[in-house]
């Protein structure tokens, strides 16, 4: 496999971005004597694919197969209906028959279930996660070596046999379990099976497990870098703002940490104050702190 960096280009738009990925590939395609009809172009995300299709029809020529995937192995074949006691993908449903079918005879999970309902459905959300994951990276390895993914996987298993987590542990061994009893092919097999002219691969997002196993194998294959190094992409640059970072101990500082900043921005004269948060209880509690700053009117600060 052939990687290459494509990099930033200062002034570039999206347009001028994916025409340079269009005449990357069709360069590199070229150069190796590959038929572009008979390659694949597989992107990060099918919203990708208008813009990617319309820069290769501005470059001219003949187009590879551009797509994700997912989508490519939904056109190869339909995907196996799952019987009751296999996972179906839905977490509903996948925790029913966790319950039903592979905790109901575990003596070991019997007293967590009559003395505390509520961790026992965490448990359960756990156990349906863990098996959906473990089946997601399954079918991301070829066909030939998921046998030895899963055995891989025991080993970890058993070699964590001791010390805490006790309850993990039994958990994803039921988890693994499921998922190897699973006898259906994934839908993803298809694409080990497919010869093209060569793999093309956009990489954006972080890598892509079942991506870079595609292009391990024996087909003329190129990967095409889009991921930034956020070292890099900084490098010269000198923000407007002065940045200031602050370390909370626990949820309660962090809280009046932010009300602390909020007000002395506000009565510094800088108006209007965005305060953005990953976590929606922190929103509410600094909402909270700094209605008692108000002076009435509903204007914190004043």
């Amino acid at each position: 496999m052939q990687a290459l960096d494509l990099g930033l280009v200062a002034g570039e738009d999206i347009d001028s971005f994916w025409r340079r990925v269009a005449a990357t590939c069709a360069d590199w395609l070229a150069g190796h004597g590959l038929p572009a009809r008979d390659a694949v172009l597989l992107l990060p995300f099918a919203q990708q694919i208008a813009p990617a299709r319309r820069a290769w029809l501005a470059h001219g020529g003949w187009q590879p197969r551009i797509t994700t995937s997912r989508s490519l192995a939904s056109t190869l074949g339909p995907t196996a209906l799952a019987s009751p006691e296999q996972l179906s993908g839905d977490t509903a449903i996948d925790a029913f028959t966790a319950d039903r079918l592979l905790l109901a005879d575990q003596s070991w999970i019997q007293p967590l279930k009559r003395s505390s309902p509520r961790d026992y459905r965490v448990a359960l959300a756990r156990l349906v996660d863990t098996a959906q994951a473990l089946a997601r990276a399954a079918a991301q390895v070829p066909p030939d070596t998921r046998a030895g993914f899963l055995d891989a996987a025991r080993q970890r298993l058993a070699a964590l046999d001791a010390g805490p987590g006790l309850l993990e542990r039994a958990l994803a061994q039921v988890a693994l379990a499921w998922v190897a009893a699973d006898d259906r092919r994934p839908a993803t097999d298809a694409l080990f099976a497919l010869r093209p002219s060569a793999w093309i691969w956009l990489r954006a997002g972080g890598p892509d497990p079942l991506a870079q196993a595609l292009l391990a194998g024996d087909t003329p294959a190129l990967c095409l870098s889009a991921d930034l190094d956020l070292d890099r992409a900084w490098a010269g640059f000198t923000p407007a703002a002065r940045v200031e970072e602050a370390v909370a101990p626990d949820f309660e500082t962090l809280a009046e940490q932010a009300t602390t900043a909020v007000v002395q921005h506000l009565n510094a004269g800088r108006r209007p104050v965005a305060l953005l948060a990953q976590d929606r209880i922190v929103i509410r509690r600094v909402r909270a702190l700094l209605a008692r700053q108000s002076d009435g009117s509903g204007t914190p600060g004043r």
